[in-house]
């Protein structure tokens, strides 16, 4: 039940601040003007004009009661409240108890960052505010892919790139009086500003405007769809970029749009089986990897890589019976590398089964006597089998946790 809030947090009278725009609501508490300017100048770039900004704790907490919003700023200090008082009471009332709230700090350290954590800040960034660390707090509250015009401008240049090449062959060819040809190169051009289009289309996960693009496509030559599917290579790399740039809602559009175009294509199934890891999505990301493993008719993956980043992943997930399978596949195919059995092993112990890492550890060892990570591995497992026996009786339990931390997954 909704508590009120106390008396000298009661909100307090004026003309409610008017956002501008359609899209995802956003609430800016900043009681800077500079700042609050200079906040809406980042989220303009990403397409949000739908922002509504206050410098008032009292306002920003008539506001939450009057209007759902899809994600909230919120600054400290503010006029007259404490930018943490502001989260608590909007935590326990009004129409934003489940928004995302994201506080901003003043510095990385700001110890009121982990008290508006406690008071249901869901995220937090501090001052000065990057684009890289904006664009990563409103893709993870709002599930949006988000691009700057100077990236779509970039993406554009580089989608073109086979229809410039073809016009420019094309004025070649007519400058030499070969009509014909040239006429067929200048279709070939056309035909790759549709497959351009439809390539930004699907980047941005509009598959509706790509699909209309590649019908127009198709309607110049009825192979044109057939050659988009080369562009998957694109989308592969383009979702990499993300991932290492931890732009996963991003990495999660382009690796759509690549298994669109091929439902079996294995880097981007192992992509996007990362993306739904670093966004939480465990479901996803173990029926991503399970559908990986079936792929190319049943073969699955043959790369030991591919199979460890699997496991690895599934491991972290807790995904224990989706890791064995993928590590046993990679034995399978590669039954004298030593880390695999010791993969084995470590996951054995993140699963609580460490009776099982012995003889694995043993095939790791009898394959590489120097394995230092496995020799230590092992003398720990015996240890902590012993005291595994010599507590039977007792309800103290020894922690297998604790010897996957000091043995993280390679």
């Amino acid at each position: 039940m909704n508590t009120p809030a106390p008396a000298h947090l009661q909100p307090a009278s004026g003309k409610e601040p008017e956002s501008d725009g359609a899209g995802p609501a956003i609430l800016v508490v900043e009681p800077k003007f500079s700042s609050q300017s200079g906040f809406k100048i980042l989220l303009d770039q990403f397409g949000l004009h739908n922002v509504t900004v206050t410098g008032r704790g009292y306002r920003a907490i008539e506001l939450c009661k009057r209007q759902k919003f899809d994600l909230i700023f919120i600054a400290n200090p503010l006029i007259q409240l404490e930018g943490v008082d502001v989260i608590h009471v909007i935590r326990e009332q009004g129409l934003n108890t489940g928004t995302p709230i994201v506080f901003i700090g003043q510095h990385e350290t700001d110890y009121l960052i982990r008290k508006a954590r406690r008071c249901g800040a869901t995220a937090s960034v501090h001052k000065p505010l990057t684009t890289t660390a904006i664009r990563g707090v409103l893709e993870e509250a709002l599930r949006l892919r988000l691009t700057t015009p100077e990236e779509e401008i970039a993406r554009v240049k580089t989608s073109m790139e086979p229809m410039r090449r073809a016009v420019e062959f094309a004025k070649k060819l007519r400058s030499k009086g070969e009509f014909e040809l040239a006429e067929e190169e200048f279709k070939k051009g056309l035909v790759e500003i549709f497959c351009g289009l439809a390539e930004v289309y699907l980047s941005k996960g509009d598959a509706e405007a790509a699909e209309a693009a590649l019908a127009e496509a198709e309607q110049i030559d009825p192979a044109a769809r057939e050659r988009f599917g080369l562009r998957e290579e694109s989308f592969v790399k383009q979702g990499q970029s993300c991932l290492k740039k931890k732009e996963s809602i991003g990495a999660k559009v382009e690796f759509t749009a690549a298994l669109t175009l091929n439902g079996e294509s294995v880097p981007a199934l192992v992509g996007m089986g990362e993306a739904h890891t670093a966004l939480g999505e465990d479901m996803q990301a173990q029926e991503t990897f399970e559908r990986l493993m079936n792929v190319n008719t049943g073969t699955g993956p043959s790369d030991p890589r591919i199979l460890k980043k699997m496991a690895l992943i599934a491991c972290q997930n807790r995904q224990f019976d989706l890791a064995w399978l993928a590590i046993d596949r990679a034995i399978e195919l590669y039954p004298h590398d030593a880390r695999l059995y010791y993969l084995k092993a470590v996951a054995y112990v993140a699963e609580g089964s460490v009776e099982n890492t012995l003889p694995l550890l043993e095939k790791a060892l009898l394959l590489d006597p120097k394995f230092s990570e496995a020799i230590t591995l092992a003398e720990k497992a015996r240890g902590l089998i012993k005291a595994k026996q010599a507590q039977a009786k007792s309800k103290t339990k020894p922690k297998e946790d604790d010897i996957f931390e000091d043995f993280p997954l390679h």
